[in-house]
């Protein structure tokens, strides 16, 4: 018995649902879990926040920047490095942070943040940082809102009207990005193993897979 392989365009639209679950889930289970004034306390912090920035908006994207001009690398995994490091508010930063056993609140409101600026910052970088490349804040944006902020705001309110249905809800919220994180991973391997296994290039993107932790780490913590 021959057992069918999932088509390509199979596990690309499984690659899709399976991302939207783990960034949209984090960010549910996350505002399920959380108060206002959990996210905003730190921003009490100037100081803090300021390193935090710098960290994300100056120092990621120059060391990027370097890495590509030094290494011998192919464009497309140049031109994906830089945007990497120029991408605030990546949605695992509260679960780099849990695991830490660090202030998740804090992390949420430095990732909002983070991602507030990133819509302004990469149209006006990109362009100099990549010749004839041209972004649109809205573009950006509007994909943000639609899976980060909103899923984010809405488990918020239901935490601040309802807070008895959040806790109930909140354990099996928590469980979907874990599920959809092991299936995206497997998805990539089956769509990309081929490229991984034959090109050495991709090997310098492995740093900037965890980006978040270097900004937090550098930013002094919470």
């Amino acid at each position: 018995m021959v057992m069918n392989l999932p088509s390509k365009e199979s596990l690309e639209i499984i690659f899709n649902l399976s991302m939207l679950g783990f960034v949209s889930g984090s960010m549910i289970a996350l505002g399920l879990n959380l108060t206002i004034a959990q996210i905003i306390a730190p921003f009490k912090h100037v100081k803090i926040v300021i390193r935090a920035l710098l960290a994300n908006f100056l120092i990621v994207p120059l060391v990027a920047y370097g890495l590509v001009s030094v290494l011998p690398i192919s464009e497309g995994v140049r031109i994906g490095i830089i945007l990497l490091s120029l991408s605030g508010g990546a949605p695992f930063i509260p679960m780099i942070v849990a695991t830490a056993k660090s202030h998740v609140g804090s992390s949420v409101g430095l990732m909002v943040t983070l991602l507030i600026i990133t819509i302004f910052f990469m149209p006006v970088v990109v362009p100099r940082m990549l010749e004839g490349t041209l972004l649109n804040s809205w573009d950006i944006a509007k994909s943000l809102l639609a899976i980060m902020l909103l899923p984010l705001a809405l488990a918020l309110s239901i935490k601040a009207s309802f807070p008895r249905i959040a806790a109930r809800l909140q354990p099996y919220a928590a469980r979907l990005p874990s599920i959809s994180i092991v299936v995206l991973l497997g998805t990539v391997i089956a769509l990309y193993s081929e490229v991984i296994l034959a090109s050495a290039s991709i090997l310098p993107v492995i740093p900037f897979i965890l980006p978040p932790s270097h900004e937090y780490w550098l930013s002094g913590g919470w």
